[in-house]
């Protein structure tokens, strides 16, 4: 297992779906910027986040397009061929997401005790 923290903004609103068990799972993309040396400058990259059970729950409600936030999670690699080409992705699997910008909907003092919970 690979952890990693990663902070960004979201770039979509989030998407919240159920498996058939009735387990949550919530999925957006967070756009991150980095340093990519000299002649390149800033560059952003985009990672797709999950966040399962009742946290997704939560998430999907107080999150929106723009919002940003901090992700801790587990990094994974997903693998896969199409036609004879391989293709590959990394995402996170998030284990707790902080609220950077205030959430949609909430006064900045109820913001204040989510980010404290979240």
């Amino acid at each position: 297992m690979f952890n990693i923290t990663a902070v960004g903004r979201l770039t979509a609103d989030p998407e919240l779906r159920y498996t058939p068990s009735g387990t949550a799972l919530c999925n957006f993309s967070l756009a991150t910027n980095r340093y990519a040396g000299k002649d390149k400058g800033q560059v952003t990259d985009y990672i797709d986040i999950t966040v399962w059970g009742p946290m997704a729950e939560t998430h999907e409600k107080q999150l929106g397009k723009g919002h940003q936030v901090a992700i801790a999670g587990e990094l994974i690699q997903e693998r896969w061929e199409k036609d004879g080409k391989k293709f590959s992705k990394h995402s996170i699997t998030a284990s707790s997401v902080e609220y950077m910008s205030k959430p949609r909907n909430e006064s900045s003092e109820d913001a204040d005790a989510e980010m404290a919970n979240a």
